[in-house]
């Protein structure tokens, strides 16, 4: 949910009325560049962002490049990551807004205090903030991204 400067980590769009909601960080800094005579589009504070959804950068950065459909890469000592071409601040906030709503808040209570394990081939997601366990939703719409997920996270359950 994003109002304002502000990306709210909820679904429920009341939250951006909520003065004191804790789960918010400032939106990602996306500019464009030109490099080498192809277009990118950079996601400057990438560190600070990643840190406010507590997600690895790498994995950050290829989940949005799969829903973008484009190659992507991550710069660590300038501290951002970048997808191929020209795509518009909105279209990169809407591929944000997916992942956090997919795969980053809890089913039960819609906080962004989970922690992602697998088991087998089976993504789960076990809540911090109410103790909730369950299986994540793997389908057409996320697949790719459940994919990159598979590859990254450690199993444990």
């Amino acid at each position: 949910m994003i109002h304002n400067s502000t990306l709210f980590l909820s679904s429920d769009e009341n939250t951006i009325f909520d003065t004191s909601y804790r789960y918010k960080i400032p939106l990602p800094s996306i500019k464009k560049e030109n490099k080498k005579g192809t277009i990118i589009t950079k996601l400057e504070n990438l560190d600070k962002f990643c840190r406010g959804i507590e997600m690895d950068e790498n994995v950050f950065c290829k989940c949005i490049a799969s829903k973008l459909s484009c190659s992507s890469g991550v710069n660590s000592p300038e501290n951002y990551c970048f997808w191929k071409g020209d795509y518009p601040i909105q279209e990169i906030l809407d591929s944000i807004c997916f992942l956090i709503r997919s795969f980053l808040l809890c089913v039960q209570c819609d906080k962004p205090e989970i922690i992602i394990s697998k088991k087998k081939q089976t993504l789960h997601q076990r809540c911090k903030a109410c103790g909730h366990i369950s299986p994540l939703q793997n389908n057409s719409k996320n697949d790719k991204i459940y994919q990159i997920f598979l590859k990254h996270v450690q199993t444990k359950i």
